[in-house]
């Protein structure tokens, strides 16, 4: 069992079916993504319930489904009251805390952005800030959105390989039918 299993963003954890989200975010708004039945859906509180005081902290949420299940959810925090003081270590270590998983992070930089990941061999968490641009003026915003992505990474591997050897044998079968009428229809 992963040590992250328990995470919840939003109320939502790694798992979930749709309807179980619905329950959640009845305003939630899906799309299918390719051939397999995976969907997207996505959710933006200050558009979809801007009087629910339980989302004050969230910009969007994204959750990718895969056989029907949540293999990644992205909730991305604003922190327009600035109480994690733009500081990304005081952030996670506050996830973790509520969360119940241990404050040990790794970290990855890059020139726009700092970078924090927990992972065990299952499930990967990790913090990205960024700046929030407002729509408005283009401007850049004061405020730093923590976008948390919370990933099934191992699962998702696994239904990617279950795709791709479904692929390769459809593939494989339209090669072989078409090599087929190539013969009977020799002249």
């Amino acid at each position: 069992m992963s040590r992250l299993e328990n995470v919840e963003l939003a109320g939502l954890r790694l798992g979930m079916n749709i309807n179980q989200v619905i329950n959640i975010l009845p305003k939630i708004e899906t799309m299918p993504l390719g051939e397999f039945g995976d969907l997207l859906a996505t959710f933006m509180p200050s558009h979809d319930q801007p009087n629910d005081s339980s989302f004050a902290h969230i910009y969007q949420i994204h959750i990718q489904f895969m056989l029907e299940q949540a293999v990644e959810i992205q909730v991305d925090y604003i922190d327009t009251l600035h109480q994690w003081e733009n500081s990304v270590d005081k952030f996670s270590s506050h996830l973790a805390k509520a969360q119940g998983f241990p404050d040990e992070w790794q970290y990855k930089e890059a020139p726009e952005y700092l970078n924090k990941t927990h992972q065990d061999e299952h499930i990967r968490i990790e913090i990205e800030t960024k700046f929030l641009k407002s729509s408005n003026d283009r401007s850049w915003a004061s405020s730093i959105v923590y976008k948390v992505s919370l990933t099934a990474y191992k699962k998702m591997e696994e239904v990617y390989i279950q795709h791709r050897q479904i692929v390769q044998a459809r593939n494989e079968k339209k090669k072989l039918e078409e090599e087929k009428l190539k013969k009977n229809f020799k002249f």
